[in-house]
């Protein structure tokens, strides 16, 4: 999706301190689904606008919840977020915010996951 990779291409101008609270409201946002406070108290301390940073935050959501969902490991996430063109400190928080989340983003997306019965033994 376009709207996706054009949120995802914001992360790139954000420095590693400031993508750290931002991907820690992806998670939260994945976990409570619902996030607006968080990304409310965001926006001010980052002095910008909710509206600048529910893009960045709902689309890190969105690769965090993918990458989870699918079941990709954090070595293989770290070659996902490659792709984003990030510095390697940006790359490092992502790699770091995904890895400490991943039992619960992966138990909170399990709904969805491929993994359900039935989405196995599927005659395309």
């Amino acid at each position: 999706d376009k709207r996706l990779i054009d949120d995802l291409a914001l992360l790139a101008k954000l420095s590693a301190d400031n993508l750290k609270p931002i991907a820690e409201v992806a998670v939260q946002l994945i976990i409570s689904e619902a996030a607006d406070t968080e990304i409310t108290q965001l926006a001010a301390t980052l002095k910008s606008r909710p509206d600048k940073i529910r893009p960045i935050v709902h689309g890190l959501s969105s690769a965090f919840w993918e990458c989870a969902k699918a079941r990709v490991p954090s070595d293989i996430f770290i070659q996902a977020i490659s792709q984003l063109s990030l510095s390697p400190d940006s790359n490092a928080v992502l790699l770091a915010t995904y890895a400490a989340h991943y039992t619960t983003i992966v138990d909170t997306t399990k709904a969805f996951s491929m993994s359900l019965p039935q989405y196995q033994h599927l005659d395309w």
